[in-house]
Formats: C-alpha cells, sequence, structure tokens
C-alpha cells in the first residue's frame, strides 16, 4: 500500500525468471436494480447468487544489474469469471423469475513494468508502470435457464461496457530509520469507464492517489504495520443516454492494519 505497489523487483539472486498459475474460486451476492424507462423513478430489482472457479497464469522476470538496482516485469493472464448459480426477478415487489441464471465478468490481463533503486542503507525509490487491459470488458449478459418474459429488454439484453485499457503510475519512497521503515506513495491511476457506458451502477474517474505508512520491529519475529491512503476522483461532467450531470469529490478513504510474524 504505502510503496505504491514497487516492492516486486527488490529479488536476489541477480536474474530470475518465472511463472505460474493461479485460480480464482468464489462465491458471489449481488443486487441490482434496473429502471423500466430512463426517466422512470421506479426500478425492478435483480438478485443473484452463484459459484465461479477460473484459472489464469504469471509470468515474471527480474533483474539486479547492480546492488541498488533491480528492475522486473509482470504479466498477469485475463480470468473470465463464469459465475453460475440461481437468480430472482421482481417486478415491483412481486417475484416474477426464479430460477438458474449465469454471467461471465472479466479480470482484465495486467503488464507491470518496475524499477526500484536504493541509494546507500537507507532510502529505495521504486517506480511502477501499469497496463490494465481493460479492453476485454465489452459488455454484462446475463443468460437464464428459463424464460423472463416482459423482463427480458430489460434483464437479458447485453449491456454495452466497452470500457477502455488503463494506464497507472506509482512512486513509491521507503527509507529505514532506527526504530521503525517509513513509507511514502503516490500513484496516477486512469478510469477505464466511457463516457457512453458510465452509469450510477458504478460512478468512476481519475484518480490521485497518495499513501503513507510505517512499519515498527516489535521483535525479531514480529512487525507491526499502519497504512492510510487517500484517492481523490477528478470532477467528471458525463453526457449520454442515461446521465447529464457533473460527479464530484467522489474520494475514498483507506486505514489498514497488520501483523508480520517471522518463523
Amino acid at each position: 500500500l504505502p510503496g505504491a505497489g514497487a516492492h516486486a523487483p527488490v529479488v536476489a539472486p541477480a536474474e530470475r525468471a518465472f511463472g505460474g498459475d493461479r485460480q480464482r474460486q468464489g462465491r458471489a451476492k449481488l443486487r441490482l436494480d434496473q429502471a423500466l424507462d430512463a426517466h422512470e423513478p421506479f426500478s425492478e430489482p435483480r438478485e443473484m447468487t452463484g459459484e465461479s472457479n477460473d484459472i489464469g497464469y504469471n509470468l515474471a522476470l527480474s533483474y539486479r544489474p547492480s546492488p541498488e538496482l533491480s528492475v522486473a516485469a509482470t504479466y498477469r493472464s485475463q480470468i473470465d469469471l463464469s459465475v453460475e448459480g440461481d437468480a430472482k426477478l421482481y417486478t415491483g415487489t412481486t417475484l416474477t423469475y426464479d430460477g438458474g441464471a449465469s454471467v461471465t465478468v472479466p479480470i482484465p490481463a495486467t503488464l507491470s513494468l518496475a524499477g526500484a533503486y536504493t541509494f546507500g542503507p537507507a532510502v529505495t525509490v521504486e517506480f511502477t508502470y501499469e497496463r490494465t487491459m481493460w479492453s476485454a470488458y465489452k459488455e454484462l449478459d446475463f443468460e437464464y435457464a428459463g424464460n423472463i418474459g416482459a423482463l427480458k429488454p430489460y434483464f437479458d439484453d447485453p449491456v454495452a461496457k466497452n470500457w477502455h485499457d488503463t494506464n497507472t503510475y506509482r512512486l513509491g519512497i521507503t527509507k529505514q530509520h532506527a526504530a521503525f521503515t517509513g513509507m511514502f506513495g503516490i500513484a496516477y491511476d486512469e478510469t477505464p469507464i466511457p463516457d457512453e457506458s458510465y452509469s450510477f451502477e458504478l460512478p468512476d474517474a481519475n484518480a490521485l492517489v497518495f499513501s503513507m505508512g510505517v512499519l515498527y520491529p516489535y521483535s525479531n519475529s514480529l512487525s507491526i504495520g499502519l497504512a492510510g491512503l487517500v484517492s481523490m476522483k477528478e470532477k467528471r461532467s458525463v453526457v449520454n443516454d442515461d446521465i447529464d450531470g457533473t460527479f464530484d469529490a467522489a474520494n475514498i478513504y483507506l486505514l489498514s492494519t497488520g501483523l508480520e510474524y517471522r518463523f
């Protein structure tokens, strides 16, 4: 968190290449209120519960040309989350459909290029560039095992997303002190959501992110960490078929603490 995610290149020995698979398994529950008309204040709720078990892979290469400098590249493959389960569709408060449903949502591939340089024994500066292939998210399309009747145009027709690939830039500084380690990070994170598919479902904008943290060695085996993050979303004006307005002050604040124990 505080180091802006750039700690990956600090590895030994001087050169290393590795890869492996990764598995995503989970259970999801969602509720989505769908307006039957863009200008209608009332909406029809959809509830779905399902499970997904999907596999991807990671590839990574790290190189240390000198004791002070480390560089690394990491690629994580796209994983298509194929959620299958049960859905309930309502017309007002009346249950209209109760049966099987499925939906596929991509977790996009990412390419990260990172470097770290250590100045003397106390200060390390790290930089990471990350490209996220969000263009894989073309549409959101629910499939139902049975006939949903008149609700088909609202719940069954694909919803266009057409997200864009994004860039994220992270800079981190780690400073060793006699009693603790201090960390500071700054990042710029682009949004993948274009104006034409922007909605209240997930309002988003480019963000400037700041983070700070400390790591305190309580003993030779136990360390205690505390970190905070602020993500400041840019003001964004959107005009499309459903929205004509401005989104502002959508900031995110995170506070985390953790324990690390070495055996």
